[in-house]
């Protein structure tokens, strides 16, 4: 099926008679099928600026050219997909000799560079093609939580960190996010204090440090 061609402004067009056309031209648009509509991508700026869903039937017009693209980009992947799995299985496949006769030559020169710090005290071997280099190893530190934190918490308190953080799930329940005016008047101080997004205790105490904000509605635009 060959390619509609999306209306443009005219020169000197109104609003009226361009938003008239467009509607005729979603009438028509509408029964396209998927595959009609991988076809035909919107195209034009002016198009793109002046388009608004303002019904069910826009919008339906608009999620089947939603759920075009959706398959066109997962299409898209899963040839990258099997592109990148084939080159990767490649390069596995060609490296896999390679890496055991690396392999083989690491250990024997990990081997003499031992040798030669443990004899020599050469820390450092410069050859034409690279170096070998040791360093000497660190302690290793294990630590059973239970059995030190038991002795610890007699003999050694100082030496345990304690973490106190809010628990917010819990504060959630049992405390008040409360309908008031964005500012009042503290009865102590006669000072302007902003209310909004505060929570109260059951008693209808302001609870200090903790703030809320109403988010905006969340939309999600499902395809099927």
């Amino acid at each position: 099926m060959a390619q509609s061609e999306h209306p443009v402004l005219f020169e000197g067009e109104t609003d009226e008679a361009f938003n008239k056309r467009l509607d005729q031209f979603f009438q028509s648009e509408v029964a396209l099928t998927l595959s009609d509509a991988l076809l035909a991508p919107i195209e034009g700026s002016e198009v793109r600026e002046r388009f608004e869903v303002t019904d069910d039937k826009k919008a339906a017009w608009a999620i089947k050219r939603l759920r075009a693209l959706r398959v066109t980009m997962e299409m898209n992947q899963s040839m990258a997909d099997e592109e990148i799995a084939k080159v990767k299985e490649w390069v596995e496949d060609v490296n896999k000799n390679i890496a055991q006769d690396a392999s083989y030559f690491i250990a024997l020169l990990t081997r003499y560079a031992l040798q030669q710090r443990r004899d020599l005290d050469r820390k450092s071997i410069k050859l034409p093609h690279g170096a070998l280099k040791t360093r000497a190893g660190s302690v290793k530190w294990d630590i059973n939580d239970e059995v030190f934190l038991a002795w610890a918490k007699v003999n050694a308190p100082d030496l345990i960190k304690v973490v106190e953080t809010p628990k917010l799930a819990e504060a959630q329940k049992v405390f008040i996010v409360a309908v008031t005016d964005s500012v009042a008047t503290d009865d102590s101080t006669g000072a302007i204090v902003d209310t909004s997004g505060v929570v109260v205790t059951l008693k209808g105490e302001i609870v200090p440090g903790i703030k809320t904000t109403q988010l905006d509605p969340s939309v999600t635009v499902e395809t099927n």
